[in-house]
C-alpha cells in the first residue's frame, strides 16, 4: 500500500514538473510574440532602434581613422599571426587531449 502511495506521489510530481515545464515554454513563445509585435509596429511607425553604444564606438573609431594602406597592411599581417597562433595552440591541445 505504501509503495502505492510512493509511485502515486511520484506520479503526480512528475506531472506537476511536467506542466511547470509547458507553462515556462508557453511563456517563453509569448514573451517572443509580445517582442515581436511591438518590434514589428515601431518600424512600420518608422521608430527605429538606435545603434548600441558600442556600434557607436566602432563607426566612429572606422570613420575617424587616418590610417595608410601599409598601416592597414601591417595589421593585418599581425592579425594574421595572431590567428594562426591560436589555431596553433588550439590544435595541439586537441591533439594532446585525444591522444
Amino acid at each position: 500500500m505504501k509503495q502505492n502511495l510512493l509511485i502515486d506521489v511520484l506520479f503526480l510530481y512528475l506531472q506537476y514538473k511536467k506542466m511547470e515545464v509547458s507553462m515556462c515554454i508557453l511563456k517563453e513563445v509569448g514573451r517572443f510574440i509580445k517582442n515581436g509585435a511591438s518590434t514589428f509596429r515601431n518600424a512600420s511607425q518608422g521608430n527605429y532602434k538606435q545603434n548600441s553604444g558600442t556600434i557607436s564606438e566602432i563607426r566612429k573609431e572606422i570613420m575617424e581613422k587616418n590610417g595608410t594602406r601599409s598601416d592597414d597592411k601591417k595589421n593585418l599581417m599581425e592579425d594574421r599571426r595572431k590567428i594562426e597562433g591560436d589555431v596553433r595552440k588550439s590544435f595541439d591541445e586537441i591533439v594532446l587531449n585525444n591522444g
